[in-house]
């Protein structure tokens, strides 16, 4: 029964056909007391109804789980995660977001200029250079010198959590291998930049940058967080601040390359809404279609694919299930978004599901973001940011998919192209070249 290869060499394929049974909760072979749960009720009951019957999965949990992520939002549990998650709020209020949006935009603009037409580029490292740009600037702030040193020890860490989790065995994070060596090496560039900052700051005062307001932070007590909270509250940022928005990224420009008629309606729509000037963050809300094509894109490539619990006690689920005391569920938005019960033709790509008119499914049939007590404290930083990505790209390029190149997901630990998304910058025609605004915009990067 515990089909661990089978599941290892196609895991989406794998769920789904998990899915296909008819039971609404479904036993995952591959390791035992593991449900699979299709049913949208039973999705809102763990993640928002009844969160405090299921835990987070054993690995994040574990001494070795908090050793490689700290004591922060992603792992503590309960009424600890709770006061922290209230103190950490307002800084992504809408309010307190604009400035990292609006710099968005302008990193954007920087990163587009630098492809010529004709020129093959891939995509998803573009994007996940973008995106880590934007993060970090929005982190450390825009004149932080080791800003480059820190995106490159991210991304080894990054590595390093995935080789985490693809092979959970005792010892790992000890032996000898390339990618321990690394990750050792970044942890201590990424503690000694955020020391150095963070010791800056209290020094010489906050800023408006996401250091400064997790040093301004202050739970309901009027308690701040401690240096090593904030230190490890940045690390999470900088890590899960990026890959989120990377992949939705570049899952959309594949489909708006699948869809010309899409993408010639998001070009119309930009045009029109900024009238000729560069995008700001205030057209946010006016790019209504333009939402639409992203949330339609996490909806058919969510890029996180998979959500695990561990449920703490016996449990009835609302589609009538039993769980017991410490089995293992999979929340799997991958299989959920593509119910045909909650979405018709579900493989279809319609960004019309997603008009204010049209959404009928039931809360936590879409769930690219988690829900309740641990849905994403930043998920509304990442729908602006690519959002306004996606506009300000639209204006001046179009990306083209290489003719006959097949477009596999890749479930890692976030779902992305397997082997990239490599495509062809075209300049974009119908466009009025950007004219003079009296409107505030990005400054420059």
């Amino acid at each position: 029964m515990m089909d661990v290869v089978a599941f290892r060499r196609d895991k989406l394929g794998y769920l789904e056909r998990c899915a296909a049974a008819s039971d609404v909760v479904v036993p995952v072979p591959m390791r035992r007391h593991t449900w699979l749960l299709k049913d949208a009720r039973d999705v809102q009951h763990v993640l928002q109804t009844h969160p405090e019957r299921y835990e987070k999965g054993s690995q994040r949990r574990s001494a070795a789980g908090v050793r490689l992520a700290g004591t922060g939002l992603l792992t503590l549990a309960g009424d600890a995660h709770l006061a922290r998650k209230r103190a950490l709020q307002p800084m992504f209020a809408q309010a307190a977001i604009v400035p990292f949006a609006e710099a968005a935009v302008a990193l954007a603009e920087k990163r587009a200029s630098s492809w010529t037409a004709g020129q093959v580029v891939d995509v998803a490292v573009e994007m996940a250079g973008l995106a880590q740009d934007v993060i970090t600037q929005a982190l450390l702030g825009r004149d932080a010198s080791r800003a480059d040193e820190l995106a490159a020890a991210i991304r080894d860490r990054r590595r390093y959590i995935q080789y985490w989790f693809d092979y959970p065995v005792a010892g790992r994070d000890r032996l000898p291998l390339p990618v321990v060596w690394r990750h050792r090496r970044a942890n201590r560039v990424i503690r000694s930049i955020l020391r150095d900052e963070i010791v800056r700051r209290r020094e010489s005062g906050l800023g408006d940058d996401l250091l400064s307001l997790l040093l301004a932070a202050r739970g309901t007590d009027d308690r701040g967080l401690d240096d090593d909270d904030v230190a490890d509250e940045a690390r999470t940022i900088a890590l899960t601040g990026y890959e989120t928005v990377a992949e939705a990224l570049a899952w959309t420009w594949h489909l708006l390359a699948c869809h010309d008629e899409v993408s010639a309606r998001v070009q119309e729509e930009v045009e029109t809404v900024t009238g000729g000037c560069r995008v700001a963050a205030s057209d946010y809300d006016a790019l209504r279609y333009t939402r639409q094509v992203i949330a339609e894109a996490m909806r058919l490539y969510p890029p996180t694919w998979l959500f695990t619990r561990i449920a703490v006690a016996d449990d009835r689920l609302p589609s009538g299930a039993t769980v017991a005391a410490g089995a293992s569920l999979y929340l799997c938005p991958w299989v959920v978004h593509r119910r045909a019960m909650y979405f018709p033709d579900p493989s279809r790509f319609d960004p019309e599901r997603f008009a204010e008119c049209r959404t009928t499914w039931p809360p936590f049939a879409y769930f690219p973001f988690g829900g309740g007590r641990h849905v994403c404290i930043g998920q509304a930083l990442a729908r602006h940011e690519c959002t306004l990505i996606v506009a300000t790209i639209v204006r001046t390029l179009r990306l083209r998919s290489l003719a006959g190149r097949r477009v596999v997901p890749e479930p890692a630990i976030t779902l992305t192209p397997r082997g990239g998304l490599p495509m062809t910058v075209e300049r974009a025609g119908g466009l009025r070249s950007p004219r003079p605004c009296n409107r505030s915009a990005a400054a420059d990067v």
